[in-house]
């Protein structure tokens, strides 16, 4: 291919870009060969000057296409851009590849403190329970391995431990206590096939999770493939709420979860609107959330209500009136009482009746305005002539306005079992008094045992360091109950 000196001077631009064909730019270096003044031209830029000037301006020399000259911009432009991604992208992958690496570290801490969890639990029916403590470091262990692997989960990862139910929490308390209460059955003789079902679920419950927990760590450990591997979170989700449930459900009613029948949704918001009598329509059940008692839910009635209800049992254990201050005349204390009991008697029932000891106005509640008042009781449940008594005798407290007698609060203490169930406690008395004298037992009382998961009636000191230390003993045999 011959070519003219003005077509070599014209395409010395894109020469130099290297922006040239192969033929064409083999065809501009044979002229350079043969052309001294071109070749001398094009070493020392001397003829192109304007070219260049006009280059930097960016204006384009008149014989040069300017469509060819943008080009030549836009290459440039692209092949940096190019360049900048794929060190973007270098960044990128090998944070990846170090936040897999650090999730599989801390992965396995977690993985190798459930793995002791079957050996730990193992002496719940040893009457030494020598490492029983020892479980429930384990459990906190686990918990706190828990909240660092969290951190280190990838944004997939995160979102589907947040649509989790448990979001791979053990409610320690609960679960302690079933420890507890095991391991004073198994002392006192009382262990029944339903402590031995519970015994053998959690042993497999525990060796099930191990077993998931090695599965995922083989997933997150085999090369680099491994890197685009996920925590299969809510399988591991589905040991935390077997786990929950089984405590729950053994600390509560001494039973197990498969025996239990929690009441639907549409059952409870009549349950609700019987009980505080409103419409069915306005009572609104809140999406059950992450709670420390399951089938617990939230409900709301607008502008009157918003509380919790149990739902296993149906029972109302909080509500809050949303109804408006009102700062009328103030009704006396009786008939405040009165006013109480009306409410009661709709939420429980008439088979159980109450004493209301008058704490005065305000207790424990505060209002914005100073002028408005509610008349405070607390509840003491009755059965046959005994009382009801909870945890530091707290029990109960009910609220009510002072003026228009409607239900400001009502607060039930939720370790007291039941309600439903309170009628039919068994009043047989074995033991008599005279036999536990040297135990100073000057009280007969109801109580709440979670050792049977029933209501017991016992007998009691009741200075307040026994009641702490649960002095309880059965009427019907001599035998420790507990809450």
């Amino acid at each position: 291919m011959e070519l003219e000196h003005d077509v070599v001077k014209d395409l010395y631009p894109l020469y130099i870009e290297n922006d040239l064909s192969p033929s064409v730019k083999m065809a501009v270096d044979e002229h350079l060969k043969k052309c001294d003044h071109c070749s001398k031209n094009y070493n020392s830029s001397v003829g192109f000057s304007e070219n260049l000037k006009e280059l930097e301006k960016p204006v384009i020399a008149n014989k040069v296409d300017e469509k060819i000259i943008l080009k030549v911009k836009i290459n440039q432009l692209k092949y940096l851009t190019m360049f900048l991604a794929s060190i973007i992208l270098t960044i990128l992958i090998l944070d990846y590849k170090n936040d897999r690496e650090k999730l599989l570290t801390k992965f396995q801490d977690y993985f190798i403190a459930a793995d002791f969890l079957p050996d730990s639990f193992a002496p719940i029916k040893d009457n030494t329970h020598s490492n029983l403590e020892y479980l429930k470091e384990d459990i906190f262990r686990i918990f706190e391995k828990k909240i660092i692997l969290e951190e280190n989960l990838n944004y997939f990862e995160k979102r589907e431990l947040n649509n989790t139910e448990y979001r791979l929490t053990l409610h320690d308390d609960s679960f302690n206590k079933m420890l507890e209460i095991m391991e004073m059955r198994y002392d006192q003789g009382l262990w029944d096939k339903t402590d031995e079902a519970v015994y053998q679920k959690t042993q497999k419950y525990f060796l099930d999770f191990s077993k998931l927990l090695g599965k995922q760590e083989n997933k997150l450990n085999h090369g680099y493939s491994s890197y685009f591997e996920t925590l299969d979170i809510v399988e591991m989700d589905k040991f935390y709420k077997k786990i929950n449930l089984l405590s729950d459900s053994y600390t509560r009613f001494h039973k197990l979860p498969e025996q239990l029948h929690p009441i639907g949704k549409s059952k409870l918001k009549k349950i609700i609107a019987r009980k505080l009598n409103v419409s069915v329509s306005d009572v609104k059940i809140l999406k059950n959330r992450l709670s420390e008692i399951p089938f617990n839910y939230e409900f709301v009635i607008q502008d009157k209500y918003n509380g919790w209800i149990d739902g296993y049992n149906g029972q109302i254990t909080t509500v809050n009136g949303n109804h408006g201050l009102s700062d009328g005349q103030v009704m006396t204390t009786d008939n405040a009482k009165k006013k109480a009991h009306e409410h009661l008697q709709n939420i429980y029932g008439d088979k159980i009746s109450f004493n209301l000891v008058s704490l005065g106005f305000n207790y424990n509640y505060e209002f914005s305005n100073s002028d408005f008042k509610v008349h405070s009781f607390r509840v003491v449940p009755v059965l046959k002539g005994y009382k009801f008594y909870t945890r530091y005798n707290e029990g109960t407290i009910i609220h009510i306005d002072s003026d228009t007698g409607k239900l400001r609060m009502l607060s039930l203490d939720n370790r007291i079992g039941d309600l439903n169930e309170f009628p039919k406690t068994d009043l047989t008395i074995k033991i008599s008094k005279e036999k536990l004298q040297n135990k100073n037992l000057t009280d007969t009382v109801i109580i709440y045992s979670e050792l049977t998961g029933k209501f017991e009636l016992v007998y009691m000191n009741p200075r307040l360091e026994d009641f702490e230390k649960e002095k309880f003993y059965s009427t019907k045999g001599n035998f420790k109950l507990s809450y």
